[in-house]
């Protein structure tokens, strides 16, 4: 019984090691972002199982371009709709739970959406929070290390007066 065990343990070991030595694994985002009356707004909400503080971010969809696939997660995650830049505007590093003990390395590539319209029904609602924040002070509320520099790479850009590519296209 004892062998069996040992092995069994070694088995599960191994495995561990192989997914964690893959490469990593690509999420794509989307970095929503509005002018409003008080400033230049970003887009977090919360993720479904710890509830921390991200974009709205999902696997690559193998139907859709990256950019599209960012305005889908937009949508189905936050009801957000507006306008997608097709180039990537930035990735960071990030890990990925997948059960409360291991988590595996990701790369999440971010595209910019300007926010045309929130819906008010769109498939998670009521699953997550949505917060639109000054970027600075999202970056002050994200646990990742890589989104925090996104997110103030954005500010420091919009405060010199860059915008969004001419590349946009019409997002969901």
């Amino acid at each position: 019984m004892w062998r069996e065990l040992v092995q069994s343990g070694r088995t599960i070991c191994r495995q561990a090691l192989l997914l964690l030595r893959r490469p990593p694994r690509l999420q794509i985002a989307a970095l929503c972002h509005k002018r409003t009356k008080s400033g230049l707004r970003v887009l977090i909400i919360t993720s479904r199982g710890s509830e921390r503080w991200i974009l709205p971010k999902g696997w690559p969809m193998s139907d859709r371009k990256p950019h599209e696939t960012a305005a889908t997660e937009a949508y189905e995650e936050a009801g957000i709709k507006g306008e997608i830049d097709a180039t990537p505007y930035a990735s960071y590093p990030a890990r990925k739970g997948v059960t409360e003990h291991l988590s595996v390395p990701t790369r999440v590539v971010v595209y910019l959406l300007d926010v045309r319209d929130e819906a008010k029904k769109f498939p998670e609602a009521g699953e997550r929070k949505k917060r639109w924040l000054a970027p600075e002070k999202a970056a002050a509320v994200v646990d990742e290390e890589g989104l925090r520099d996104v997110l103030l790479r954005f500010a420091s850009e919009r405060a010199n007066g860059r915008n969004l590519s001419e590349r946009a296209v019409s997002g969901r």
